[in-house]
């Protein structure tokens, strides 16, 4: 089931190895994304899809898996979306895209009637395949003398003039672009992350582990070393020692909750308590006011002063996260299993230390609001507690080479960079550039709910239209 009606064919020059193609001497627009998971390939099939000026895009993947990310480049089938497929459409125009694409493919619903569709937990690497077949579509289908060069390779620098934008990549080729796409995504926090290919290796069947952090990243990773036939004790700590909840269908539409601007913190969450006790007293679910709140998340992360904010991210933040970031029902019955049967333990409490002990770890914990110290024999510590947002400090060529030019302006709670309502980068004096923009989790200072497909899909679609205006 297509977005796009267009017949006419793109020129394309794919790989590593593409030499830059000649430039139009015409009014052909230029625009290089910068990374190709969700938010960089849905920009990229937007700015494809247009009818207008014919556009040149550069697509720029240092893993050169397009469509894929993160989130969705997962080689394990059992990870799943954490939301039915009724609500993982590429396109906000059509709510239903994905579900009618798994219909119109039976082979990929696993044995399901294709009418089960919409409210199937589909694998993440189905997902991937689904928005790669979008770009495909959207090369094939473009206008004349619109084309796409994707490059597997690494963006490490970027200078900015009054006639463009120059990206310099790893290779040493250099990029000339009208505008650029920031569509970084994630990066991983800290050495020894289980995002780092190979993280799993060398975990044998029985091997006891630590893994730091409880949110979702955990539970994939228990998930894939569970398939594996794992066996071994698998020790979980992280701060509050609080596990996603698990997904359950809204029960009926709630009113959005409207900002009231300058009201504390405190004040804010006691108002959602009490709309979630009196939806419960008329028989709806806790998940049905939390969806309600994603029509005004920007506007309520707005009218908390900056110390509010602050006060979110140190005490509410896990809690928000847990709530907000759901296990599909298929995936919470297993890991609570696991837990059932102590397999699977988790507790909140830090890391003290590690030494080495008896060809292993030996792990000291502290348990939240205990004193002593407890110890646990384990054969590996994998690092899963998720991702580093801070640009203030963040160790990579590109994003230091946005902050010695003082073209990006890190948010000052450490979540991504200043940007403008259309998603303009505020340079280091907080002017939005006409040369540089971004999408996704690098605004969360700014809008909060930066994340998830329903938002990433409407900042793909204005990003387009902007890049092109």
């Amino acid at each position: 089931m297509s977005e796009f009606s267009h017949s006419k064919k793109i020129q394309s020059v794919k790989g590593q190895d593409a030499r830059e193609p000649a430039r139009a001497a015409t009014t052909l627009r230029r625009i290089a994304v910068l990374g190709a998971g969700f938010s960089g390939t849905m920009v990229a099939v937007h700015l494809l899809a247009q009818t207008g000026t014919p556009v040149d895009v550069s697509l720029v993947e240092r893993t050169g898996r397009w469509a894929r990310g993160v989130a969705y480049g997962t080689h394990d089938p059992s990870h799943l979306l954490n939301v039915p497929a009724a609500k993982m459409s590429a396109f906000t125009s059509r709510p239903d895209h994905f579900a009618y694409w798994l219909q119109e493919r039976p082979e990929r619903l696993a044995g399901r009637s294709p009418t089960a569709a919409a409210a199937m937990f589909a694998s993440r690497m189905l997902y991937g395949q689904y928005l790669e077949g979008l770009l495909r579509e959207a090369q094939e289908h473009g206008p004349t003398g619109t084309r796409l060069t994707e490059y597997a390779d690494e963006a490490v620098g970027i200078e900015c003039a009054h006639s463009g934008v120059t990206v310099r990549l790893a290779s040493g080729r250099c990029l000339e672009a009208d505008r650029v796409v920031l569509a970084l995504g994630n990066f991983p926090s800290g050495a020894g992350s289980v995002w780092d290919q190979g993280a799993l290796e060398h975990v044998r069947g029985g091997d006891d582990l630590l893994i730091l952090g409880s949110g979702l990243t955990m539970v994939d990773t228990v998930i894939t070393l569970k398939e594996r036939g794992h066996t071994g004790r698998i020790h979980v700590i992280s701060r509050r020692g609080l596990l996603p909840q698990t997904f359950a269908p809204i029960v009926s539409c709630q009113p959005a909750l409207i900002p009231d601007e300058g009201q504390p913190l405190l004040k804010q969450v006691k108002r959602l308590r009490a709309e979630i006790r009196s939806a419960a007293a008329q028989g709806t679910n806790w998940q049905s006011v939390f969806a309600s709140l994603r029509q005004t998340t920007p506007e309520l992360w707005h009218a908390l002063p900056p110390a509010e904010r602050a006060r979110f991210l140190r005490h509410l933040k896990a809690h928000w996260d847990t709530h907000r970031h759901q296990m599909s029902p298929e995936i919470g019955e297993k890991i609570h299993s696991w837990i059932a049967r102590g397999e699977l333990s988790v507790v909140a409490a830090r890391l003290v230390s590690t030494c080495s002990a008896g060809g292993g770890f030996q792990a000291t914990i502290r348990r939240r609001g205990r004193q002593e110290l407890e110890t646990i024999a384990i054969r590996h510590v994998i690092n899963c507690t998720g991702v580093e947002g801070d640009f203030r400090r963040l160790a990579h060529p590109l994003i230091e080479s946005l902050r010695s030019q003082g073209l990006i302006r890190p948010d000052p709670l450490g979540l991504g960079f200043e940007t403008s309502a259309e998603g303009r980068v505020k340079d280091a004096a907080g002017t939005p550039s006409d040369l540089l923009l971004a999408i996704g989790s690098v605004r969360r200072g700014d809008l909060w709910e930066s994340v998830a497909v329903p938002e990433l899909r409407g900042q793909a679609e204005q990003l387009a239209r902007i890049a092109l205006g």
